[in-house]
């Protein structure tokens, strides 16, 4: 079984579809928002009468975020592909991802990745963002571990087995699920 992994991937200049995702997820209707604790597919709309304070919020896949998520994936597909080889993870199709959205996450909430599944989270945000990587010891049972990353916006991030919190605000991104073996 791989170890919990996370690693930062150059996308190079994209800065400008990174742009048009963000002003479209400013503009675009949330479709869909968890709360603490809560767990399962971010895709349906949030039941009414639900009075727990959102932490998750899912946008769909708006136009010009699916464009820059396109264009994304395959300037990272050759770097991707190596690197889960080098992890011993077999991706079942880095072509087409099981998931993909375009998500806002609040602050002090924690978003990991679902079992059997790797993710890469595209930034769409301009400033460099402190992020808070967190990992279960297997050493230890219970105990979590957290390391401070900082999330430059010109590279995107891949989650294997580690969580991701925010520390204060909220981060915007479009999130890639790919189902591994």
């Amino acid at each position: 079984m791989p170890m919990p992994s996370h690693e930062f991937f150059p996308l190079g200049d994209i800065g400008h579809l990174r742009d048009d995702a963000e002003s479209e997820m400013l503009i675009s209707p949330i479709k869909k928002s968890v709360s603490h604790g809560e767990q399962g597919d971010v895709s349906q709309q949030t039941p009414a009468g639900d009075n727990k304070p959102k932490v998750l919020h899912n946008y769909g896949m708006p136009e010009a975020c699916k464009k820059y998520s396109d264009v994304s994936q395959q300037r990272l597909h050759p770097s991707l592909d190596e690197y889960f080889r080098g992890l011993g993870l077999k991706v079942r199709d880095l072509k087409a991802p099981s998931h993909q959205g375009a998500l806002r996450l609040d602050a002090g909430a924690s978003l990991w990745p679902t079992e059997g599944h790797a993710c890469v989270m595209l930034p769409v945000f301009h400033q460099p963002l402190d992020v808070v990587l967190e990992v279960r010891d297997r050493a230890f049972e219970g105990n979590v571990l957290h390391y401070v990353e900082n999330w430059v916006p010109n590279m995107a991030l891949h989650l294997h087995d580690k969580g991701l919190i925010v520390k204060g605000g909220s981060i915007r991104f479009v999130h890639l699920l790919y189902e591994v073996e």
